[in-house]
C-alpha cells in the first residue's frame, strides 16, 4: 500500500505550464472573445487549479467546479477580469490536492493492482500524476483511447483492458461529473483537464457503473425481434404512470438511488433496457437524449410554487452536451459511442425515477412570459445575465446546455421523442435566469417529485 512519501520530481508531473492548460480549440458555442488575453488568463487559472486543488472540495465528495465554471464563461466570451474574479471566489472553499506517493506510482504501473486504489479520493493526486505521464507519452487522445476504451492495447495487456472497461462504465459516476469534467477537457482539447478527468473517473464511486452494466446485460439478453421502439420520453412517462416505480423511493430515504434499486431493481432493469441505440441511429438518439433531458429539467417545476429546477435533473441536462462531444470524436469507435448514449439514457431515467418522477408541465415552458422582453435575439440578453450571476457555475452551464441543445435538436423536430422545440429552449433558459435573479429561497430543489421538497417555497411569480 501507499507510503507517506511524496514525489514532486519532473518525472511525475512531466507536462506543466500554459500549453498544458491552454485550449487548443474553441468550445461548441464559441462566442467572440472581448479581450485577446482571455485565453492566456484562462490557461493561467486552470493551471493553478490543476496544481493546487483536489477534485473534491470536501470529504462528502462534492466536486470542484472551477474548470467547468471558467470554461462555460470562456465559451460565452468572458473577460479576463471576470475569469479572475470567478476563480478568486471559487478558490475560497477548495481543498489542496492530495500528495503523490512513490509506492502508489509503482503499483499503478501494474493494472492488476488498481482495484486497491479505484474509488478512493485520497489517491486523486496519484492518478493525476499517472495520467499526466500517460498523456506525455501517448498524447491525450492515445491516453483516453487506451484507458477509457481499451484501444491500442497490446496482446498480453489484459489488465489494461479490464481497467478500461471499469473506467468507461464509470463515465456517468458522481452524478455525471466524470463525464462533465473529461468532456470539457476533450471539447477544448486541454491536456490538464483531461488528466484531471481521467483521475476523477478512477477515484469516483462504483455503483453507477454497476447499474449501467447490469442494464446492458439485460438488454443484450433480450430478444432482438421484440425490441421496443419506445423513446426516452415514452419511458419517462411510463415511469410517472407506474405506481411501483413511484412508490419505490421514499422522501426520508437518505440514499434514494440505493433504496429505489433495492425495492424496484427486478422490474426497473429490464424496463429501462428497452431503450437502445443502433449504429445507424447514433446521431438522432444522441439528440433525443439531450431533448428529453432539457424537457425533464425545465418542465417539472410545480405550477403552484415559485419556479425552481431540480438539482439532479439539472445535471442530467448539463451533462448531455458532453455526450455530443464524445460522439463527435472520429477517433472513438461508433460502437463505444452507442454504449455511452444508452448508458446516459438509462441513468437519466434512474435519476428521474428516484427524484419522485415529477409531473411534466410542458405548456408552462411553451407559454412562459419572461421578465425581460427583447425585440432582437433573446439569447443575447439571457447569456449576459447568466454570465453576471454569481453561483458555482450551474446557472451558466444550464444556459449553455440549452443553447446547444436547441442547435442539435433542430433538424429532428417533429420526430418521435422530440417534445422540446422552437422557443421552448430560450424560454427554459429565461425561466432559470429570471428566478435565480429573484434570490428567493434555494437555487434548486432536491427531488422535486415529492411534496416535501417544495415546503417553504413561495407562490409562482408571473411577469
Amino acid at each position: 500500500m501507499a507510503g507517506p512519501e511524496t514525489i514532486i520530481s519532473p518525472e511525475i508531473y512531466p507536462v506543466t505550464g500554459p500549453t498544458f492548460s491552454t485550449p487548443q480549440r474553441a468550445g461548441v458555442l464559441n462566442f467572440p472573445l472581448p479581450a485577446k488575453d482571455s485565453t492566456a488568463k484562462l490557461a493561467e487559472l486552470l493551471q493553478d487549479n490543476h496544481d493546487s486543488h483536489h477534485i473534491y472540495f470536501n470529504r462528502s465528495r462534492f466536486y470542484n467546479h472551477i474548470p467547468h465554471y471558467l470554461l462555460a464563461l470562456y465559451d460565452f466570451g468572458a473577460t479576463p477580469s471576470l475569469l479572475s474574479a470567478t476563480y478568486s471566489r471559487e478558490c475560497t472553499y477548495q481543498r489542496p490536492i492530495p500528495p503523490v506517493h512513490s509506492s502508489v506510482q509503482v503499483d499503478l504501473s501494474d493494472p492488476e493492482k488498481w482495484d486497491q486504489f479505484l474509488g478512493k479520493g485520497e489517491y486523486y493526486g496519484d492518478f493525476v500524476a499517472f495520467f499526466t505521464k500517460e498523456i506525455k507519452e501517448r498524447g491525450w487522445k492515445g491516453a483516453v483511447r487506451r484507458w477509457l476504451f481499451g484501444i491500442g492495447v497490446d496482446a498480453g495487456e489484459e489488465g489494461v483492458k479490464k481497467v478500461a472497461e471499469k473506467l468507461c462504465a464509470k463515465i456517468y459516476s458522481g452524478l455525471y461529473h466524470t463525464l462533465i469534467h473529461l468532456g470539457y477537457g476533450i471539447e477544448f482539447e486541454i491536456p490538464a483537464i483531461i488528466a484531471e478527468g481521467l483521475a476523477q473517473t478512477a477515484v469516483t464511486e462504483l455503483w453507477e457503473a454497476e447499474f449501467v452494466l447490469e442494464v446492458e446485460k439485460a438488454a443484450n439478453q433480450s430478444d432482438p425481434k421484440k425490441r421496443s421502439t419506445k423513446t426516452v420520453i415514452d419511458l419517462a412517462q411510463d415511469i410517472y404512470n407506474n405506481e411501483n416505480f413511484r412508490a419505490a423511493t421514499h422522501w426520508e430515504d437518505p440514499k434514494k438511488f440505493t433504496s429505489f434499486l433495492e425495492r424496484a431493481r427486478s422490474e426497473f432493469i429490464p424496463f429501462v433496457s428497452q431503450f437502445r441505440c443502433r449504429l445507424e441511429d447514433l446521431a438522432v438518439k444522441t439528440a433525443e437524449v439531450t431533448n428529453v433531458d432539457a424537457l425533464l429539467c425545465t418542465a417539472t417545476p410545480r405550477l403552484d410554487k415559485a419556479t425552481k429546477f431540480d438539482f439532479f435533473l439539472m445535471h442530467s441536462l448539463t451533462s448531455s452536451l458532453f455526450m455530443h462531444v464524445f460522439v463527435d470524436q472520429d477517433w472513438i469507435p461508433a460502437e463505444a459511442k452507442c454504449r455511452m448514449v444508452e448508458w446516459k439514457a438509462w441513468f437519466d431515467l434512474l435519476v428521474y425515477a428516484t427524484r419522485g418522477a415529477p409531473k411534466l408541465y410542458i405548456d408552462e415552458v411553451k407559454n412562459y412570459v419572461p421578465k425581460e422582453r427583447t425585440k432582437g435575439n433573446p439569447w443575447l440578453g439571457i447569456v449576459d445575465r447568466a454570465i453576471a450571476y454569481e453561483d458555482n457555475g450551474h446557472g451558466i452551464k444550464v444556459v449553455r446546455a440549452l443553447a446547444y441543445g436547441e442547435r442539435v435538436s433542430r433538424q429532428y423536430i417533429g420526430k418521435p421523442g422530440f417534445l422540446m422545440e422552437g422557443d421552448m429552449w430560450w424560454k427554459g433558459a429565461a425561466m432559470l435566469v429570471d428566478y435565480l435573479e429573484e434570490k428567493d429561497g434555494p437555487e434548486y430543489i432536491f427531488s422535486s417529485g415529492f411534496d416535501e421538497a417544495w415546503e417553504g417555497i413561495g407562490p409562482k411569480k408571473r411577469y
